[in-house]
């Protein structure tokens, strides 16, 4: 049984003293898509109002998951877990990039190649620094992945790498499904718990940890990631050496996409 003297506290990496709904609100994390149109009925319980034919996502709602998903975040990454920052839009693969990197974790951004998680070794770059100061490569899966590309795609405002991905029929109905698909399945198959940034068009369902809120605007999107990202590094600095000490610790080769 994990005993964490942190568990126990109410705000162990105060997430409370660097998050607020106003804050939320500044950064547009309350602007939802067009209602009916681009609407998912399972975003339903995520609905503050409907205002000018548009959602307005309920802030103290998103305030609480994104609370509980980044603590979930932290604690993982406290106990030496291995975390992947994932986006789709070429306009958030320099925050991403940035978020990842701020709390020493990996990052991918674009068209998620299919069989990454199946064959690690071929994929994945990564080593094992053991207590002997060597190096051994040890290709691992994440243990939590974040994830920025939960919602539809209707045409044209997709990537052309995307695109070549589909399917005759997916094509015709012009509505695509989440970029990150592949990746939630690739995902689920190792029982990978993700996080999600769900926007009013995504079904909260896909992932383990939805988060209500805008993924389109770069300030929402920048919230999301820095809050996690934040709470990730005090997650890591206020480990005690008593709570847990590690023989190997796993490390990243690089801050490398690939």
């Amino acid at each position: 049984m994990l005993q964490d003297s942190l568990l126990g506290q109410k705000d162990p990496f105060l997430l409370d003293a660097n998050m607020s709904v106003a804050d939320m609100v500044k950064n547009k994390m309350h602007l939802g898509h067009r209602y009916p149109q681009n609407f998912n009925t399972n975003f339903s319980g995520f609905v503050y109002e409907v205002k000018d034919d548009f959602v307005i996502i309920d802030l103290p709602s998103t305030y609480l998951y994104l609370k509980r998903a980044a603590s979930y975040a932290a604690l993982v990454a406290r106990y030496g877990g291995v975390i992947l920052f994932y986006a789709y839009s070429k306009k958030h693969e320099f925050i991403c990039r940035k978020a990842a990197v701020n709390c020493s974790q990996f990052y991918y951004t674009g068209q998620w190649k299919s069989g990454m998680f199946l064959e690690p070794e071929k994929h994945l770059k990564c080593e094992t620094l053991l207590v002997d100061g060597s190096l051994v490569k040890n290709p691992r899966i994440p243990d939590v992945i974040i994830i920025v590309g939960c919602g539809s795609y209707s045409f044209p405002n997709v990537r052309k790498d995307f695109l070549s991905t589909l399917s005759k029929n997916e094509i015709q109905e012009g509505i695509l499904s989440p970029p990150a698909a592949n990746l939630i399945k690739e995902a689920n198959i190792n029982f990978i718990p993700t996080i999600g940034l769900i926007d009013s068009d995504s079904d909260p369902y896909l992932v383990t940890y939805p988060v209500p809120g805008n993924d389109d605007n770069v300030c929402s999107v920048e919230y999301f990631l820095n809050t996690i990202s934040l709470a990730i590094k005090h997650g890591v600095t206020i480990l005690p050496a008593e709570d847990y000490e590690r023989e190997n610790i796993t490390v990243p080769k690089s801050h490398s996409k690939h």
